[in-house]
């Protein structure tokens, strides 16, 4: 039977979208989950929701694209509350759920790997003028991920748990709204510093992602990957 993959946030047009098509062709049984109509109904920043559809099935491998880029030129606290939840503490909780799930599951061998992937952004260490809430929810998370994959690594050697801070990702939901806000707020803003404008595309970073899963123990364990042209 082909392994389970399940990718959370995969409204049309999304990178979550085009990470389930290429999990299709490579041969996984692909499930998706979010608030946007997919299949499966998870509000990542819902411990119980996260809960539920973990306990639904054995997910072989997760990749967590869920996250908001909302106008929060200033850091009050509901900005960051809301940013950190979804950004952050969801995907992590998320986590601890899949890691809880099959430390208590009977498994025979040879299996699938099992990766936990969280898309984060080069906003982790990109300073961004007008997204100090994005920048710091994004951070939080990318450290998360590498502190959880070093506690797991020395007694679990099957998990692999990292992911990708890839820069402007074109063409995307998110990416659209979040042009189309710095233009109407202060006029024409450059969308990245990317040097030659090599902007990411999704389908290139989605082949990218899936590829890598098919590793039994991955070196890529503990990382945070940079997908972003050098931006700086």
């Amino acid at each position: 039977m082909n392994p389970n993959l399940l990718v959370v946030g995969a409204q049309p047009d999304s990178l979550g979208d085009w990470i389930a098509a290429e999990g299709r062709d490579a041969g996984y049984q692909v499930h998706m989950a979010g608030i946007s109509g997919e299949s499966i109904h998870l509000d990542i920043t819902n411990s119980g929701d996260c809960e539920r559809v973990i306990a639904e099935r054995d997910y072989h491998s997760i990749v967590c694209t869920a996250g908001i880029n909302q106008h929060s030129p200033y850091v009050f606290h509901h900005d960051v509350e809301e940013h950190m939840k979804v950004n952050a503490t969801g995907p992590i909780v998320l986590l601890e759920y899949w890691l809880k799930k099959w430390k208590e599951t009977e498994r025979t061998s040879p299996m699938a790997p099992l990766h936990f992937v969280g898309i984060s952004s080069n906003s982790a260490h990109v300073a961004r003028s007008m997204s100090a809430v994005y920048c710091m929810s994004k951070a939080a998370l990318s450290m998360g991920l590498r502190c959880i994959a070093r506690r797991e690594a020395a007694h679990w050697r099957e998990f692999n748990i990292y992911g990708y801070e890839p820069g402007w990702i074109d063409g995307t939901p998110m990416s659209e709204e979040v042009e189309e806000r710095l233009m109407s707020d202060r006029g024409v803003i450059a969308r990245h510093r990317i040097p030659g404008d090599r902007v990411v595309e999704p389908g290139v970073l989605a082949e990218m992602i899936v590829m890598n899963l098919r590793w039994l123990r991955s070196p890529l364990n503990g990382t945070m990957i940079r997908v972003d042209g050098g931006e700086q």
